[in-house]
């Protein structure tokens, strides 16, 4: 599969998702248990991979909450039968930042999006990495970062 395509089915399983709710706002848990336990298309980690994933190419927004999709949904076309292939299509292995951030937030029960926001606050105030200010939004916080030192450290070298 192409990034179009890719795409695609993942639009397509959002507008189901959104279509079998009948709703037009779904609480984060709504949207990935529905992947997972009701329709059974994958894990419930995958289905949590899969709203990051959408969420980081803005096909979802977070609202208060609740999930809206950022695309209109009657234009989507569901075919009967669908099953989505995007489970198997995109990158397990979310990247760096993204990791740390997600693990602030599970760690601590903050927002992504206010990590995000103190993140990219340090990163402009102190000229650090997006990577290196997360470690030290992590390390503010009282968290261990040991486990993500030498990462961090490998990917500024590569970079």
């Amino acid at each position: 599969m192409g990034d179009g395509e890719i795409i695609e089915d993942a639009k397509r399983t959002i507008a189901f998702v959104f279509e079998r709710s009948g709703k037009r706002g779904v609480s984060p848990s709504d949207f990935y248990l529905t992947l997972s336990m009701d329709l059974r298309w994958c894990s419930i980690e995958k289905a949590k991979r899969f709203l990051r994933y959408a969420m980081d190419k803005k096909l979802i927004s977070n609202i208060e909450g609740k999930l809206y999709p950022n695309f209109p949904l009657d234009d989507i076309e569901i075919p009967f039968g669908f099953r989505p292939k995007i489970f198997d299509e995109i990158e397990v292995e979310e990247e760096l930042k993204e990791r740390i951030v997600h693990w602030i937030s599970d760690s601590t029960g903050k927002s992504v999006d206010e990590i995000w926001r103190e993140v990219e606050n340090i990163s402009a105030e102190k000229s650090l990495h997006i990577e290196v200010a997360a470690l030290f939004y992590a390390n503010k916080l009282g968290l261990d970062v040991g486990k993500y030192i030498d990462e961090v450290r490998n990917f500024l070298r590569s970079g």
